[in-house]
């Protein structure tokens, strides 16, 4: 049911149910990106804990296998080896 103001413009706040099914969509929406950027946060905490961490045998003999397969992987600019989502 649409309204009309005095000059007969159509109020688009009226709620409908296409209008009542927007909102909760965008606020549904607005939730999952609140989740998200929460989830970020705690895996950046997690990523900088690891690499805290001692490393094991297993992943000192690969880093090292690694650096001596690839040693001008220094030269390779960021923002290629990084994929932002």
């Amino acid at each position: 049911m649409e309204k009309k103001n005095e000059k007969g413009i159509i109020d688009l706040q009226c709620d409908t149910p296409l209008r009542r099914k927007q909102r909760h969509r965008t606020k549904g929406m607005a939730k999952h990106s609140n989740l998200i950027k929460e989830c970020n946060s705690v895996l950046l905490i997690l990523d900088k804990l690891e690499e805290q961490r001692p490393l094991y045998t297993q992943e000192k003999k690969f880093q090292s296998h690694s650096k001596n397969a690839h040693p001008n992987i220094a030269e390779i600019p960021k923002g290629i080896l990084e994929k932002k989502i």
